[in-house]
Protein backbone atom coordinates (compact mmCIF):
# COMPACT_ATOMS: atom_id res chain seq x y z
CA UNK A 1 0.00 0.00 0.00
CA UNK A 2 1.42 3.55 -0.93
CA UNK A 3 1.97 6.29 1.41
CA UNK A 4 -0.09 9.09 0.33
CA UNK A 5 -2.66 11.94 1.89
CA UNK A 6 -5.60 9.54 1.92
CA UNK A 7 -4.06 6.79 4.54
CA UNK A 8 -2.27 9.47 6.18
CA UNK A 9 -5.79 11.32 6.93
CA UNK A 10 -7.53 8.08 7.75
CA UNK A 11 -4.56 7.14 9.99
CA UNK A 12 -5.31 10.33 12.00
CA UNK A 13 -9.21 10.07 11.71
CA UNK A 14 -8.99 6.42 13.36
CA UNK A 15 -6.54 7.58 16.12
CA UNK A 16 -8.54 10.41 16.98
CA UNK A 17 -11.86 8.39 17.55
CA UNK A 18 -9.36 5.79 19.59
CA UNK A 19 -7.74 8.50 21.55
CA UNK A 20 -11.35 9.91 22.60
CA UNK A 21 -12.77 6.93 23.41
CA UNK A 22 -9.86 5.97 25.72
CA UNK A 23 -9.19 9.71 27.24
CA UNK A 24 -13.08 10.88 27.07
CA UNK A 25 -15.55 8.30 27.07
CA UNK A 26 -13.43 5.86 29.48
CA UNK A 27 -12.89 8.05 32.68
CA UNK A 28 -16.48 9.38 32.59
CA UNK A 29 -17.85 5.92 32.60
CA UNK A 30 -14.95 5.57 35.63
CA UNK A 31 -16.69 8.47 37.45
CA UNK A 32 -20.46 7.64 36.67
CA UNK A 33 -19.60 4.31 37.81
CA UNK A 34 -18.90 5.95 41.45
CA UNK A 35 -21.06 8.92 41.43
CA UNK A 36 -24.36 7.07 39.62
CA UNK A 37 -23.76 3.40 39.71
CA UNK A 38 -27.36 2.90 38.80
CA UNK A 39 -27.30 4.75 35.46
CA UNK A 40 -28.42 3.03 32.40
CA UNK A 41 -25.27 4.44 31.13
CA UNK A 42 -23.40 2.12 33.98
CA UNK A 43 -25.61 -0.53 33.31
CA UNK A 44 -25.31 -0.90 29.50
CA UNK A 45 -21.74 0.32 29.65
CA UNK A 46 -20.71 -1.60 26.62
CA UNK A 47 -23.46 -0.17 24.13
CA UNK A 48 -22.70 3.22 25.11
CA UNK A 49 -19.08 2.82 24.39
CA UNK A 50 -20.05 1.60 20.95
CA UNK A 51 -22.67 4.76 20.46
CA UNK A 52 -19.43 7.20 21.48
CA UNK A 53 -17.61 5.58 19.11
CA UNK A 54 -19.73 5.92 16.34
CA UNK A 55 -20.57 9.65 16.91
CA UNK A 56 -16.83 10.10 17.47
CA UNK A 57 -16.27 9.11 14.64
CA UNK A 58 -18.08 11.97 12.26
CA UNK A 59 -16.68 14.77 14.79
CA UNK A 60 -12.90 13.53 15.50
CA UNK A 61 -11.36 16.70 14.34
CA UNK A 62 -14.22 18.81 16.68
CA UNK A 63 -13.30 16.90 19.31
CA UNK A 64 -8.84 16.69 18.98
CA UNK A 65 -8.58 20.00 21.33
CA UNK A 66 -10.41 17.77 23.84
CA UNK A 67 -8.13 14.78 23.70
CA UNK A 68 -5.08 16.74 23.43
CA UNK A 69 -5.67 19.30 26.39
CA UNK A 70 -5.83 18.21 30.08
CA UNK A 71 -8.38 21.83 30.59
CA UNK A 72 -10.63 20.71 27.22
CA UNK A 73 -10.82 16.85 28.56
CA UNK A 74 -11.49 17.93 31.83
CA UNK A 75 -14.16 20.20 30.95
CA UNK A 76 -15.56 17.73 28.39
CA UNK A 77 -15.77 14.70 30.62
CA UNK A 78 -17.47 16.91 33.61
CA UNK A 79 -19.80 18.37 30.67
CA UNK A 80 -20.60 14.88 29.46
CA UNK A 81 -20.71 13.18 33.40
CA UNK A 82 -23.92 16.05 33.68
CA UNK A 83 -25.39 15.33 30.10
CA UNK A 84 -25.85 11.83 30.90
CA UNK A 85 -26.24 11.79 34.59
Amino acid sequence: MELNYTNIIIGFWIATVIMAVWRLWWPAISVLKQVKPDSITVKWWFLSGIIFSIMSCFIAPLLLPAVLHEKYRFRFVASYIEAVK
